[in-house]
């Protein structure tokens, strides 16, 4: 059943090429329906259609291009070659399985699942924690993957995209995956201290001849004969007190040893005596000398041995990451796989050592009585959890660098596998040499079992040090340990490397140099734990500074996900990729199962919380935190969650409308709307001749410079102060112009009437006169016209694919342009103004206004395409030294000139049918099927007549004029032209 239940769809090559030749079927039918009707032809904004920087910036912004598309002219044409793509990728598929593995298998599963099983019921225990794989690990660990290779991003922008009230979840996971990562590299670093003293003839920690170690130290032998004395003596007292005789003869073993052995095994606790292990981690790793009162207030002098290991982690690091994923994937070949070498080496020599049968019996002896402790089941969901590792941001950016259609259900579902089978076979490496070290030592399983770094830096070294040839058993342990650790080290850092690099982009530029300074920068502020009590800062991060606050940001993922991005899109998206919606069984884990597996974590945990302390109040090193401490690591939990209540914060304030309003625009994916300061326009039949006139409204001049920033899209920007003394900006809208910002006609019915939803996308009303596209695959944005990522061949003659935060652009070569570099330019030469050229001048009057604004009023919103103006309009001659803009002769290809304002010294060019562009330099018959956002504002250079751009986040800015100029673009002289007409 679970098995049926679990079952996903293979991926089928087959099935993905259907999908995406219905996808372009169907965006062929819709954009050739759109402009069959009536043999109407396409009217489109080039400079916005495409967005590019051609360096004709003194010449754009304001073309009409008229385009008549037929059936064969919709051509989709491939280059011969294959393009490279701008994001790097795995070079081999297992490159990417092995860097998850061994990311999800890390020393939790040998310090901590063992323990936890012993702990909690033994084999018992294995049912809540298979319970909370199904149910809470997996679930989060596959939907983790699934964004990160659907969007291709890192965790901060990849939030961003998904829901942008939650986009501080993205900030939050790289906050913690920094305070993660800095401290598990120094544990890291006690493991390469350990390594390179087991290359000794005689372990360091195998007796007490040693400086550092004190008179309390005792070895295993001296402990062992410790407790045969006292219980012997305590015996001869038994015998003496206890008439043994009325006890069952097969009890009064039982009785005997029982009684003797937990008093003499409390006495050992409280005794001054310490192990050899104990006093080498304490006194030499690091310099826990009682007598010099050291605290978090007083850590003492820096241990350069220490030092010096943290420097060689942080090498290795640097080495294997900083050219990126092709790096790292080729290092985790050995990082993975080495452990699973050393674990059966060690399973097998642990078979043959005395007590290693009655360790395993400890550990796997099912106490089903465990099963009604609620401890029992927080403790197998957080170590689900822990072990797997949702939310650090890694598994999102290693699922980046795949190709969007690789199968990575599979890849999950392995590593849960690997992962879980891994935490339980190595429980019976660790208790095979626990069973060994009781019997050495005369102790009970339960009293030489622990977890975490005690277990891995004392206890088990400690019984290592009693085998023959122990330095090559302990060169195999710490070596193994080493790569557990670094597998780990290299995803926590990969994943603030992507998210960083694919906010700021100039960041991947200059991977090896940013790769350096993180690492040097965690070198650095990683020193105050190499000194004497530095133990004490790295215990106080491990408690604080990810445990709760990476439970309560993957809390938020599931909900974003879930209930705002919302099942049916997030069903799209793996359809998209892997050819199959999930199933039932996936839908109800992330809506349901995840959030209630990590709201009882977070519910349970904070339940038992107890202000943390290092070891024991029997440990002759514990050490109690001072409470000002605590303070500071709740600050370190809070540092990182709070920016999720902060960004959605910000995000409401930014949006516009009441709450309701701004909470429906901020759980918009980025990839259904876009908040683009130009608006997409593509203009219906009995509109097009009034766009034309939008931009002889929009020439006059702006009244203020803090008008220049408002969108009054077809008016006069005003300031109004009102009885209470503040500014408050207003527009007057032109003629038959609508809307608090002048952006509709006011004989519009609905916002879906112009059509305004490129490549197939379809448009739905919302509130607020406001619309929605429902985007085609592989484009977002208001209107559907971003790339969302590189896809194969998507730049054509040599350009480069570059995927920025917000979407992906093609930068082409110098003899090519376009949205895909599918253009080859034609070079506007400087023309001599001695013969004129043909040139017509157009102007509209009043009585030629009234009669557009009633144009096509019956349309029944079926948008139609205008043909030019032809010349029964109205035409009114100028001197042509007045019009630079068409003396030059700029428009290509049989276009012909037109200038639309007598107060201007710029025009428009229509162009013949099946070119289109500022200059009517491209030809509709090599469009692609996709469009291009820049990735900026300010990237396109928008600003005219020297003026300057200001960019205010994402793509919304605006140009900054001088002198006599005005205008979104710079392009209105407010200057009077006086004109004297000749025929």
């Amino acid at each position: 059943m679970v098995k049926r239940i679990l079952s996903h769809h293979s991926i089928n090559t087959a099935a993905h090429e259907t999908i995406e030749v219905e996808r372009r079927h169907s965006f062929e039918k819709t954009l050739l329906t759109n402009n069959r009707a009536n043999s109407a032809p396409m009217i489109s904004n080039d400079a916005l259609l495409e967005g590019e920087d051609d360096h004709h910036n003194s010449k754009k912004k304001h073309s009409i291009t008229i385009v008549n598309v037929s059936a064969t002219e919709l051509t989709i044409k491939k280059p011969d070659e294959e393009q490279p793509e701008a994001r790097e990728q795995w070079s081999e598929q297992l490159d990417f399985l092995l860097s998850i593995i061994g990311f999800a298998v890390d020393l939790a599963n040998i310090w901590r699942f063992p323990y936890l099983c012993y702990k909690n019921g033994g084999g018992a225990f294995l049912i809540p924690y298979v319970l909370s794989v199904l149910l809470g690990g997996m679930p989060l660990f596959y939907l983790e993957l699934l964004l990160g290779q659907y969007y291709r991003q890192g965790a901060i922008t990849c939030w961003r995209k998904i829901c942008p009230l939650l986009a501080g979840i993205g900030w939050a996971v790289t906050v913690i995956a920094f305070y993660t990562d800095f401290y598990y590299n120094v544990v890291i670093s006690w493991g390469l201290y350990y390594l390179f003293a087991s290359f000794r003839k005689i372990l360091p920690w195998s007796d007490c001849n040693h400086s550092w170690t004190t008179p309390d130290c005792s070895t295993v032998n001296t402990r062992r004969r410790f407790l045969e004395n006292c219980i012997n003596q305590l015996n001869n007292t038994l015998n003496t007190t206890i008439d043994l005789s009325r006890i069952n003869p097969n009890e009064q073993n039982s009785f005997e040893t029982s009684l003797l052995y937990e008093n003499c095994s409390e006495s050992l606790k409280h005794s001054r005596i310490v192990s050899p292990a104990q006093e080498y981690f304490h006194l030499q790793v690091y310099r826990l000398n009682k007598t010099r009162n050291l605290s978090l207030e007083n850590l003492g002098n820096i241990n350069w041995e220490n030092v010096a290991c943290l420097a060689i982690i942080y090498l290795i690091c640097y080495f294997s990451m900083w050219k990126g994923v092709k790096t790292s994937g080729k290092v985790v070949w050995f990082t993975a796989l080495f452990p699973y070498v050393v674990l059966t080496i060690l399973m097998i020599r642990g078979l043959f050592l005395n007590g290693s049968m009655k360790g395993i019996e400890y550990y796997i002896r099912p106490d089903l009585s465990k099963l009604n402790d609620a401890s029992v089941w927080v403790d197998a969901a957080s170590q689900t959890f822990f072990s797997l590792g949702p939310g650090f941001g890694v598994l999102m950016a290693f699922a980046s660098y795949n190709d969007f259609h690789h199968n990575v259900f599979r890849d999950a579902m392995i590593t849960v596998a690997v992962n879980s089978i891994t935490s339980f076979a190595s429980g019976f490496v660790i208790f095979m040499f626990l069973g060994y070290m009781s019997e050495v030592s005369g102790r009970a399983i339960k009293d030489v079992a622990e977890q975490g770094s005690t277990l891995v830096f004392i206890v088990y070294p400690e019984a290592i040090a009693t085998m023959p040839w122990a330095p090559v058993w302990a060169v195999f342990f710490f070596l193994m340990l080493l790569t557990l650790g670094l597998d780990s080290s290299f995803g926590g850092s990969e994943a603030i490397i992507t998210a960083l690099s694919d906010e700021f982009p100039v960041l991947r530029r200059h991977r090896e140099w940013f790769v350096g300074i993180l690492f040097f920068f965690y070198f650095l502020i990683g020193i105050p734990s190499c000194t004497d009590a530095g133990v004490y800062f790295v215990e106080l991060l491990q408690n604080y500074a990810a445990f709760y606050s990476i439970i309560i940001a993957v809390f938020f993922e599931a909900i974003a996900v879930s209930w705002l991005y919302g099942i049916q899109r997030i069903s799209e998206d793996v359809q998209e990729m892997l050819g199959t919606k999930p199933g039932k069984f996936w839908i109800g884990t992330w809506c349901f199962a995840a959030p209630a597996f990590l709201g009882g974590i977070i519910i349970f945990g904070l339940a038992r919380y107890t202000n943390p302390a290092y070891g024991e109040p029997t440990d002759p090193f514990y050490y109690k935190y001072p409470d000002w401490s605590h303070l500071l690591g709740w600050m370190f939990a809070l540092s990182s969650v709070i920016f999720i209540p902060a960004v959605a914060i910000y995000q409401l304030l930014i949006e516009k409308g009441s709450l309701a309003t701004r909470f429906r625009l901020a759980i918009t994916p980025w990839k259904e709307r876009q908040r683009n300061q130009n608006p997409d326009i593509i203009i219906s039949t009995n509109h097009a001749l009034l766009f034309i006139i939008f931009i002889h409204l929009i020439s006059s001049s702006i009244n203020a410079e803090i008008c220049q920033t408002d969108d009054c899209r077809s008016g006069d920007c005003e300031l109004l102060r009102l009885s209470n003394g503040l500014i408050k900006k207003s527009c007057h809208c032109a003629k038959n112009v609508c809307g608090e910002t002048c952006q509709r006609l006011c004989n519009a019915t609905s916002p879906c009437d112009t059509n305004p939803c490129w490549f197939g996308g379809t448009c739905v009303d919302v509130a607020n006169f406001d619309y929605i596209c429902l985007c085609p695959s592989n484009h977002s944005g208001k209107n559907c016209r971003t790339v969302v990522s590189c896809q194969p061949n998507t730049c054509y003659n040599g350009g480069t694919c570059v995927e920025t935060a917000y979407a992906a652009r093609c930068t082409c070569s110098a003899d090519f342009s376009g949205a895909y570099c599918q253009y080859k330019k034609n070079k506007l030469q400087s023309k001599s103004t001695d013969t004129l050229p043909h040139v017509e001048y157009k102007q509209f009057d009043a009585e030629t206004l009234a009669v557009i604004a009633n144009l096509g009023s019956a349309s029944n919103g079926n948008t139609q395409r205008m043909n030019p103006p032809d010349s029964s309009v109205p035409l009114a001659p100028e001197a042509h030294s007045q019009f630079v803009f068409c003396l030059t002769n700029p428009c290509d290809n049989g276009g012909t000139c037109f200038v639309t304002n007598t107060a201007t010294t710029k025009g428009i060019c229509v162009c013949r049918d099946g070119y289109f562009g500022d200059y009517c330099e491209r030809s509709f018959r090599n469009m692609t099927i996709a469009s291009q956002i820049p990735s900026g504002y300010c990237s396109s250079s928008p600003c005219l007549n020297d003026g300057t751009c200001v960019e205010v986040g994402g793509f919304q800015g605006y140009c900054r004029c001088s002198g006599e100029y005005r205008g979104l673009y710079c392009e209105i002289s407010v200057r009077a032209v006086s004109c004297n007409p000749t025929p």
